[in-house]
């Protein structure tokens, strides 16, 4: 054998194994991603503040960190028998 043979088949299975690293990147970081961001995600999917809750008027209700109270429910001018667009809300403490 010559040695333009040899370099030959090295340079032949230096790329398969470069192929098959690629392909396996592209498998790989995909995975990676998702086992990381998993804790996260269920994290940010386990809260109900993602999700609207009925709250009776004047009790405090937990919401994004706080405890939340409604003090104030307006409808708009001149729009019958609309949705209130306008509510207030206070923070409560204690």
């Amino acid at each position: 054998m010559t040695a333009g043979v040899l370099d030959r088949e090295i340079g032949l299975g230096e790329r398969k194994w470069r192929r098959r690293s690629l392909w396996s990147l592209l498998l790989l970081i995909p995975l990676t991603l998702a086992i990381e961001a998993y804790d996260s995600v269920k994290t940010l999917l386990g809260n109900n503040d993602l999700f609207a809750r009925r709250v009776a008027w004047g009790e405090s209700a937990h919401f994004g960190g706080s405890d939340w109270k409604l003090t104030d429910l307006r409808g708009a001018f001149g729009m019958a028998n609309q949705l209130p667009i306008r509510c207030r809300f206070w923070p409560t403490s204690g």
